[in-house]
C-alpha cells in the first residue's frame, strides 16, 4: 500500500495533520449564528403564531382557536424551537414581547422557565437600552412588563438595575447637588 507522503501528494506529514486538526475542529466547535428572520422565517412566524394562542391568565380570551391550557401551547412552543432550530435568545425576545402585550401571561411560569432566568434581565435591558440610545420614551407596556417580573420574582431588582439609566450613582448625586441646592437657600 503506498501511502500520501510516498507519492509527494503531501510534502509535510506533520504540517497536513496539524492543518486537519485545525479544520476538523474549526467545522465541529464553529457555532453558526444566522440572519435570524431571513433563515428561519417559517419557525419564527410559527412561534410568534403559536405565542398569540397563549391564554390569559385572567380568563379573557386571547387566543383565536380557543386554547385553554398553556401547557399545550408550551409543548408547542418547544418542539417549534427543536424542530427549526431556533436562536433561544430572540425566542426568549418575543416570549417576553408575547408577556409585554399581555402581562397576565406572566403567570404561566413554565414558558419563562424554559430560558435562563439571568439571560431575561440582559434582554430586558437591552430593550430598554435601545429606546435610551435612540431618545425615545420608554413604553409604558415594557414598564409594565417589569414590574410584573419583578412583582412575580422572575427576576431580581438588582438584576435589572444596571440596565437602568440614570444610574443609581447618576441619582445619588443628583440628590445631593439639589440637597445642598435647597441648603444653601
Amino acid at each position: 500500500r503506498v501511502g500520501s507522503q510516498e507519492t509527494e501528494l503531501i510534502t509535510d506529514h506533520a504540517q497536513f495533520n496539524k492543518q486537519q486538526v485545525r479544520m476538523n475542529t474549526r467545522t465541529l466547535y464553529t457555532q453558526q449564528k444566522y440572519n435570524l428572520f431571513r433563515e428561519e422565517s417559517e419557525g419564527y412566524s410559527k412561534l410568534i403564531t403559536e405565542l398569540s394562542e397563549l391564554p390569559a391568565a385572567n380568563g379573557k380570551e386571547t387566543s383565536t382557536r380557543g386554547c385553554k391550557q398553556a401547557s399545550e401551547v408550551i409543548t408547542n412552543v418547544q418542539s417549534l424551537i427543536g424542530y427549526f432550530d431556533l436562536e433561544p435568545n430572540r425566542v426568549l425576545d418575543l416570549v417576553l414581547e408575547a408577556v409585554e402585550a399581555v402581562p397576565s401571561r406572566v403567570r404561566h411560569s413554565k414558558l419563562l422557565s424554559l430560558f435562563n432566568p439571568k439571560y431575561i434581565p440582559h434582554v430586558l435591558g437591552f430593550k430598554l437600552n435601545s429606546y435610551f440610545s435612540a431618545k425615545e420614551p420608554t413604553p409604558p407596556s415594557l414598564c409594565t412588563l417589569c414590574a410584573v417580573l419583578l412583582q412575580h420574582k422572575v427576576m431580581a431588582l438588582e438584576q435589572l438595575l444596571p440596565h437602568l439609566t440614570p444610574s443609581v450613582a447618576e441619582l445619588a448625586a443628583a440628590a445631593e447637588t439639589r440637597r445642598s441646592a435647597m441648603l444653601a437657600q
